[in-house]
């Protein structure tokens, strides 16, 4: 039995060209001890970070993670605050 628990969103980067065979990582991930439920929540994904939404549940508590990702050598733009304030606005008004 495996000790941990894992939800990933895989997120490959673009290519610089087609013929570009160099590593193409990308995405993030949630882990949690095995006795921990994990549910991915659909979220509407923005275009200037990363992200992943689960619910992580054990007995009869419950809390919603968010994980995001903003490469950090790209300039922050106004976009990303707005786009966090909607992801952060949506889970405070719904629980």
């Amino acid at each position: 039995m495996s000790l941990w628990y894992r939800l990933w969103r895989d997120r490959p980067r673009p290519r610089a060209a087609d013929d570009d065979l160099s590593v193409n990582h990308g995405g993030v991930v949630v882990m949690s001890a095995s006795d921990v439920s994990l549910s991915p929540i659909a979220v509407t994904q923005p275009t200037s970070f990363e992200l992943f939404c689960a619910q992580a549940a054990i007995g009869s508590s419950s809390v919603i993670v968010v994980v995001l990702y903003r490469p950090g050598f790209e300039a922050v733009q106004q976009k990303f605050f707005d786009e966090l304030a909607d992801i952060l606005d949506r889970f405070a008004t719904e629980g």
